[in-house]
């Protein structure tokens, strides 16, 4: 949570992001993130709400 100096109550951000590892092998991982992302008061073009959910596959090839 990031509130506007001059006006706390009307300009503010905030951030939220959670992720969740399903290792499948001793060494590939599948990994799921989620954020979402809020401005009050977004620039001209942007919106106010920004979420994204990423799927990534990894492989440690040292053991």
């Amino acid at each position: 949570f990031q509130p506007s100096i001059n006006d706390y109550t009307q300009d503010y951000k905030s951030s939220f992001v959670m992720g969740l590892d399903f290792d499948i092998s001793e060494r590939f991982t599948v990994a799921i993130e989620f954020s979402h992302a809020y401005d009050e008061d977004p620039p001209d073009n942007a919106f106010k709400k920004d979420q994204s959910l990423i799927t990534m596959f990894r492989y440690n090839f040292i053991n």
